[in-house]
């Protein structure tokens, strides 16, 4: 998650860039399904990725008419209206074993689909993309992704089609603190995001921790390791016990972290290394909406994201197949997008009444939309928000 820009801002930037994508719009028949459509209702469903309820590895040059086989990550650059989706989608053959490909692509604002990445230096011997866990934006045209099979955080240069590893090396270790980042184990890197300042912060998945690592390239472990437990009164994150740790967002000096094990959500302050819980009572099941978030039930929360104002903390509740809301002003928690049915019932749906099965990660646009990868449907869908 990116570094929110300021509600004035905010309100410039959305109207700048509905004029600016009203021709696209405008063309969008000609070209195949639009990842932005303006005018649509708040609360209006659509799939954008993929043709619904139906897996292969066929490309088409219409992001709609493709098909994948397991997306896992999805990521909007504002600033070019580009949508950029994850999906393990082949396979490679060393010495007996049978690992997957990662591949990435770009989807225009129209809707058209081009691939950017199969599995970076795989055909070579090279450092390869396994399966790209959760991904962000980065200044200059890049992406940072997670890696947790290949156990690496890896920076892609989308204009030069160039792929870096910024930290871990594929041994499946954890991190150790004062570690130099590109050549340290990490284990299980699920989520990243970066400050402003280009600092990033990791959920190590398999070390049950979180890691910030600063512009001088070490690892620091800022939660997790302890043996406390985590309650809504603030304790010590470094003395605090994490369960597996799997999505993260980051606004405004406080860190948010979804913990898939203890079926809760986290709120870290950076500045004093305080964390306490702010979402799921720690019992994996389904309730509590419309009620106070820290007494409801989550089950598995795998990926986060903010509102471009910080206000309404998105939570993918994987579990549950559903996308809940945290208003964290008044700490109160609604399901905002999935019916709890698994059975695919199409797009153009209402946000409450649509069919999620297994949503993995999430994306926001300063234009008010929510991307989801819905798995188990081989889709990506977006939702107009009106937050």
């Amino acid at each position: 998650m990116k570094s929110n820009p300021t509600v004035q801002q905010y309100s410039m930037r959305r109207y700048v860039l509905l004029l600016v994508l009203a021709a696209a719009a405008l063309t969008a028949t000609a070209c195949g399904d639009p990842i932005v459509v303006l005018g649509e209702s708040p609360g209006t469903v659509r799939n954008v990725v993929g043709i619904g309820d139906s897996s292969g590895t066929r490309r088409d040059s219409i992001a709609t008419r493709s098909r994948f086989l397991t997306l896992s990550a999805v990521a909007f650059d504002d600033g070019d209206n580009l949508l950029y989706v994850a999906d393990r989608g082949s396979t490679r053959v060393v010495s007996g074993i049978t690992t997957p490909i990662g591949r990435l692509f770009s989807v225009t604002s129209a809707g058209r689909l081009q691939l950017l990445l199969d599995g970076g230096g795989c055909s070579t011997g090279g450092v390869c993309l396994v399966e790209a866990t959760n991904m962000i934006i980065a200044p200059g045209r890049r992406l940072i992704i997670a890696d947790a099979l290949a156990n690496r955080v890896f920076q892609f240069d989308v204009a030069t089609r160039v792929m870096t590893t910024l930290a871990g090396t594929g041994a499946a270790a954890n991190a150790i603190d004062g570690g130099v980042a590109a050549s340290s184990a990490l284990n299980q890197p699920s989520s990243v995001v970066r400050a402003g300042d280009g600092t990033l912060y990791i959920a190590e998945q398999g070390g049950t921790r979180v890691l910030r690592i600063g512009t001088d390239g070490v690892y620091r472990i800022i939660a997790g390791g302890g043996a406390s437990s985590i309650g809504t009164s603030p304790t010590a994150a470094t003395a605090a016990r994490l369960g597996r740790p799997s999505g993260l967002a980051l606004d405004n000096g406080v860190l948010y972290i979804a913990d898939r094990q203890f079926a809760a959500v986290y709120a870290l302050t950076i500045s004093t290394g305080q964390i306490a819980r702010i979402a799921g009572d720690g019992v994996s099941g389904f309730a509590g909406d419309a009620g106070l978030a820290v007494d409801a039930r989550l089950q598995s929360p795998t990926d986060l994201d903010l509102t471009p104002n910080g206000r309404i903390l998105y939570i993918a509740d994987t579990g549950n197949n559903r996308v809940r809301t945290v208003n964290l002003a008044t700490g109160l928690i609604n399901t905002y997008m999935g019916s709890g049915s698994t059975v695919y019932n199409g797009d153009h749906v209402a946000a409450g009444a649509v069919s999620l099965k297994v949503p993995v990660a999430l994306a926001t646009s300063t234009l008010g939309f929510l991307f989801v990868v819905d798995q188990g449907h081989h889709v990506v869908r977006r939702a107009t928000t009106a937050f």
